[in-house]
């Protein structure tokens, strides 16, 4: 803070401050281990009631099986069409959207054939367990 403090007004603060660089270091390991730990509770404790959010996680796998063909479908066909590319913020945000609703229903369409099924889940729905 004191950094740009100095360079909009022209002022030393940081010179001031003894050994200014290694507290900003420090502090700065220190705030990235609490926002580390803080995650990693959310992770571990916290478990999301919104329906959406529960289905993205059972659907993760197969999310992660068939979102490399949307994105090499998209930064190559789509997006240049657009004039959206990898140097503007509106292109990760655009892709991130795009990918993840076709990603998820695609699995969601993926999840209605037993051989797709058996593919993403590694199980046979519960109605073909026949002998």
């Amino acid at each position: 803070m004191f950094l740009v403090v100095d360079q909009r007004c022209s002022t030393q603060f940081s010179n001031l401050i003894p050994y200014y660089h290694q507290v900003t270091s420090i502090s700065t390991y220190i705030l990235n281990i609490c926002i580390f730990t803080l995650c990693l509770y959310q992770l571990l404790v916290y478990k999301p009631s919104i329906g959406i959010l529960q289905k993205i996680g059972e659907y993760s796998d197969g999310i992660f099986l068939v979102h490399a063909f949307f994105l090499n479908f998209f930064t190559v066909s789509i997006f240049p069409r657009f004039s959206i590319f990898p140097t503007s913020l509106n292109f990760y945000i655009i892709l991130f959207t795009v990918m993840l609703t076709m990603s998820y229903f695609t699995v969601k369409l993926m999840l209605s054939n037993c051989f797709t099924t058996y593919m993403i889940t590694g199980k046979l729905k519960p109605d073909q367990h026949s002998t």
